[in-house]
């Protein structure tokens, strides 16, 4: 009796199914984005190459190293993309339905882009508002037409969406007849894909 009240008494270790490796190097990705936009806003460039025989070694690495990582957007996706098929494989192997997981993909995907249409037009940085905000000395001065055409300027937000709602739909395809089990023959396929896109 006292073995089983002690055995209940104990708490149950659940098991993790999170890949750390992909939350660790998605930290690290959008850390690096938050500082190299950052960097990138305040740096003046043009000043430094002006006078680039009187710079300091740390701005001349910084001239070559922010043109190189391009922001780390690229890095970001590639690790949203992994985490997104990761999603999607456990809720196969948990039972899921294709259909249902498909929905979920071009639905959560669908809410994304009109969520970076939104930033991108109205309430973003370079939307409506944040140039509002940035011509508050004169009004007047804002470019209210901004909204009417920066929605569709395609950022990595845009990017993650529309592949979450293209590859929901691509993994739901080749996911038919339990071929989702077949991971070699996914990751054949997608490489097959990658090539073509690339070559596009």
């Amino acid at each position: 009796m006292i073995n089983q009240k002690v055995a209940r008494s104990l708490p149950v270790e659940r098991k993790s199914t999170r890949f750390i490796t992909l939350d660790f190097a998605r930290g690290i990705a959008i850390v690096v984005m938050l500082f190299l936009h950052i960097v990138q806003r305040t740096l003046d460039i043009e000043a430094l190459l002006n006078t680039i025989n009187n710079q300091a070694i740390i701005n001349l690495f910084a001239l070559i190293l922010i043109p190189f990582f391009g922001g780390l957007a690229g890095f970001f996706l590639i690790i949203s993309a992994a985490s997104n098929m990761v999603s999607m494989y456990k809720n196969l192997r948990k039972g899921k339905s294709v259909g249902s997981l498909v929905i979920k993909q071009v639905v959560g995907g669908s809410l994304l882009l009109v969520f970076a249409m939104l930033i991108e037009g109205l309430i973003g940085y370079q939307g409506l508002i944040g140039v509002f905000a940035r011509s508050l000395d004169d009004p007047l001065a804002t470019e209210w037409t901004v909204m009417l055409w920066r929605w569709n300027f395609f950022e990595t937000i845009h990017t993650i969406a529309w592949c979450i709602i293209i590859n929901g739909c691509v993994q739901g395809l080749l996911s038919l007849n339990g071929n989702w089990k077949n991971t070699k023959k996914l990751i054949v396929i997608y490489g097959i894909l990658a090539v073509i896109v690339v070559a596009l």
